[in-house]
């Protein structure tokens, strides 16, 4: 006879947010990017990185470099993304809030996660509107934070770039 038991709720479990990170290695002149989807129990379901080398010379204004590469850096991994993540949440080196908003544009709830110190104490700036109370991305949102899964994925992403691009000299953070 099976032993009976509370099965847990199903509000966000087939629901992911996705992480994104973009790194600037200045030696190679090369953004490196991840994205890593995970679900509210931080489970990783997905995970996309790719590259892109910055054009260089005197016809390229470094800011214009910076804006341009990451745009189509984290354009190129949404595109590769299979799943479809109800919330987008990033480091706050992407970019500016404006930036972020107008350049990057996701058209799903986005906020930039800014740690305050390495002990795990962080904050949230919604970009593009904060998910409503009650909404399943809301609901996930409010996993995520209960779970301790706001600002961890983040090291598992800088990890993913490590194992992936081996012969890369990464930057301290």
């Amino acid at each position: 006879m099976p032993i009976p038991y509370r099965h847990p709720p199903k509000t966000s479990s087939h629901q992911c947010a996705a992480f994104l990170e973009v790194v600037w290695v200045q030696e190679k002149h090369t953004f490196y990017g991840a994205l890593l989807l995970i679900d509210a129990k931080g489970q990783p379901l997905e995970f996309i990185h790719n590259t892109l080398t910055a054009p260089s010379g005197f016809l390229w204004p470094a800011d214009q470099v910076r804006s341009i590469g990451i745009a189509e850096l984290c354009h190129s991994l949404f595109k590769a993304c299979s799943l479809e993540p109800l919330i987008l949440l990033s480091t706050s080196n992407i970019g500016t809030p404006e930036y972020c908003k107008s350049v990057i544009a996701p058209a799903i709830p986005f906020a930039q996660i800014v740690r305050a110190d390495v002990h795990k104490i962080f904050s949230i700036n919604w970009i593009n509107g904060q998910p409503t109370s009650g909404s399943t991305a809301y609901m996930l949102m409010e996993d995520l934070r209960s779970n301790g899964f706001i600002s961890e994925p983040f090291n598992r992403l800088h990890n993913g770039l490590a194992e992936m691009y081996p012969e890369v000299i990464w930057p301290e953070e």
